[in-house]
Order: C-alpha cells, then sequence, then structure tokens
C-alpha cells in the first residue's frame, strides 16, 4: 500500500522531513499537478481522499470530489459529516465518510477498503454513474434551466408588485 500526497511544494518539503524522519517509505509527495491533468492523476488511484478539518464551513466542497466520482474510484472522505462534501458523497454512493480529524477513523477506512476489492469496485462504479446523472455538462446546464424558469416567475411578480407601488407622476 502506497500513499500519493500531492500539494503546494513549500508544505512538501516539510512533509518529505517528516517521511525522512520516520523512515516511511510507502509515501509518495508530488508536487500539485496541472488542472488539466487533475483527472488521469485522480483516476490513476485506487481510492481518493478528501480532506477536511472539523470546523470547515459546510458549504465548501473541494472541487476534487466530483472529479473523483467521475473518476470511478471510491471516496474516503474525511469531511464534516453536516456538509456539502460529505453529502455528495453518501448520496453518490461513491464512498464513505469519516469524522476529520480522526486518524483511527481514516485508518480503518482505509484498511476496509484495502481489503475488499469487490466493495471498492462497487463503489466506484456507483460514484461514476452518480456523476455522469448530476455532474455531467448538460445536467448543469438542465439544473440551471429549471433554476431560472423557477425564478422568472417569482421575479416578475416581484417587478409587478414594485411597479404598482411605485407612483406615476404626470407633468
Amino acid at each position: 500500500m502506497a500513499f500519493m500526497i500531492a500539494g503546494e511544494e513549500s508544505q512538501l518539503a516539510d512533509l518529505e522531513d517528516l517521511r525522512q524522519s520516520l523512515g516511511v517509505t510507502n509515501v509518495i509527495l508530488r508536487p500539485f499537478a496541472p488542472r488539466a491533468d487533475l483527472p488521469e492523476m485522480l483516476a490513476a488511484a485506487d481510492v481518493g481522499l478528501i480532506m477536511q478539518k472539523h470546523n470547515v464551513v459546510g458549504f465548501n466542497m473541494p472541487s476534487k470530489t466530483q472529479v473523483l466520482l467521475a473518476s470511478g474510484r471510491p471516496i474516503i472522505a474525511s469531511v464534516p459529516a453536516h456538509g456539502t462534501a460529505a453529502h455528495a458523497v453518501l448520496a453518490s454512493g461513491g464512498g464513505v465518510v469519516v469524522k476529520p480529524e480522526n486518524p483511527t477513523a481514516l485508518a480503518t477506512a482505509i484498511l476496509d477498503l484495502y481489503r475488499d476489492s469487490s466493495k471498492v469496485e462497487a463503489l466506484g462504479r456507483q460514484g461514476r454513474q452518480y456523476a455522469l446523472e448530476h455532474y455531467a455538462f448538460e445536467q448543469a446546464l438542465n439544473r440551471y434551466e429549471c433554476l431560472f424558469e423557477h425564478l422568472l416567475p417569482t421575479a416578475q411578480r416581484h417587478q409587478d408588485s414594485l411597479r404598482a407601488a411605485t407612483p406615476i407622476s404626470r407633468p
């Protein structure tokens, strides 16, 4: 089992020092990949990790969430249970959510997937299907269109009420 961590080069230097001082040989450190290479890089993994602090704002969803789901790889999300990242992972059926900043829960989830290749395949397949149904370009356009159609009557009623409330002055 090996772990690849992609990050900012300044932070990778600190991690490299720690990796060497602990004698860890199964951690690979790489700089962030260009955005265009991200899908390929994430798809190369057996399992994707999403990590957030426990106090992160609930509506903050890392952009790699959708890319990981689309890659067909399962996700272990160490994220707040009330957040959008947790919701996306659970709704997709494409991964598991563990309490953030809990190394024991994270290790247990990693080992669970490491030992169960059929679960890895099932989660990856479900996540990919969900991404195709919810995050594909055409689906996003359809959702925006529905939103605008819903908002237009409300905006029109609001505009009509403003016109009615505004007295017309005549010279």
